[in-house]
């Protein structure tokens, strides 16, 4: 009886600990979020943007001034997709050739395998179900690995495309004749979106809607701005030409100072992932140096929680480190 009451007096404390550092972290999160939306509503209101409860869907109107004259061209808001679409933008991005319902059924069928394996060799069901995250985590990290190598792989080629196009411009082809150009002759992924802009464009669809329909789902800001660029310049007139060549030279000028940022950011991009790994490295050394030491935290109920509790304090400092180690610009 005594020990029962030792183990439920420590699993108390154990969790009241857990809950005091959880409410002073989301206080803090909560307080670092506070402060970047007010700086990002202020940016908005600046440059006149609409706030977020305006309709998704409605437009907006840029009033330029060409030849001393006003005029006026109408830029679409982007709507908020659903978690579907989303999902299936990331699946593309990644290049899984496969649907997005086998992933699912892939990563479940794997996480199960995974958990019943822990149960037959621990015979701890808080083991088992504490192992499987791992499948959805590993799974979730490589594809955005696979996204990262992908996007940088699309902006060296999408300047190059700028450029093409450009050249095709100047010898007197038509826009599309220069998306069609850079189709054939260029690979993928950028070869990919010109040619979807040209099929839409051949189905009937508006240049410019087939332009946004198709730059949207690559998912690159360098595309965006080249989407919003066409448009102005197909409502108001202008060289495109010299227009190509203009946001080719600003979208080299933003690789040139990622790759900086990059440079002077490794060394902490390195202390994260070191700090990150070193307590699986420490839990696993252990084990197999004294595996009578560690035991207790694998066979006794207080063990279990306190392993649980160390994970989800983790996973809480993964997310928070990823978030600062973030940069925006």
């Amino acid at each position: 009886m005594p020990t029962n009451a030792n183990e439920l007096l420590d699993l108390v404390i154990l969790v009241s600990v857990f809950a005091l550092v959880l409410a002073v972290w989301l206080m803090l999160v909560a307080a670092w979020s506070g402060r970047r939306l007010s700086v990002i509503r202020r940016m908005q209101e600046r440059l006149g943007h609409k706030s977020k409860d305006a309709k998704a869907g409605d437009s907006r109107v840029l009033r330029l001034w060409k030849d001393g004259k006003e005029t006026t061209t109408t830029v679409g808001e982007t709507q908020t997709p659903s978690l579907h679409a989303r999902l299936e933008d990331l699946r593309r991005a990644a290049g899984w050739g496969i649907p997005l319902r086998t992933i699912f059924l892939a990563i479940l069928g794997v996480s199960l395998l995974v958990m019943v394996t822990a149960l037959v060799f621990t015979h701890n069901s808080l083991i088992g179900l504490g192992v499987s995250p791992i499948v959805p985590v590993v799974f979730w990290t490589l594809t955005k690995m696979r996204i990262k190598r992908r996007n940088i792989k699309l902006e060296g080629q999408f300047v190059e495309a700028l450029e093409l196009s450009a050249r095709s411009l100047k010898a007197g082809h038509p826009l599309v004749g220069s998306f069609q150009l850079i189709s054939e002759e260029m690979s993928p992924p950028v070869s990919l979106i010109f040619a979807e802009i040209c099929q839409l464009q051949e189905y009937g669809a508006n240049l410019k809607e087939a332009i946004h329909q198709s730059t949207s789902k690559a998912g690159s800001a360098d595309m965006k701005l080249f989407a919003t660029s066409v448009a102005i310049q197909l409502d108001t007139g202008g060289n495109l030409a010299e227009m190509m060549h203009r946001l080719a030279y600003v979208i080299r000028d933003r690789i040139r100072l990622r790759r900086r940022v990059g440079i002077l950011t490794a060394q902490t991009q390195m202390s994260k992932r070191i700090l990150i790994a070193l307590p699986f490295v420490l839990l696993a050394g252990l084990t197999l140096l004294n595996a009578d030491y560690m035991s207790p935290l694998f066979t006794t109920t207080s063990g279990n929680y306190m392993l649980m509790t160390a994970a989800a304090g983790m996973v809480l400092g993964i997310w928070t480190m990823n978030r600062v180690s973030q940069l925006e610009y």
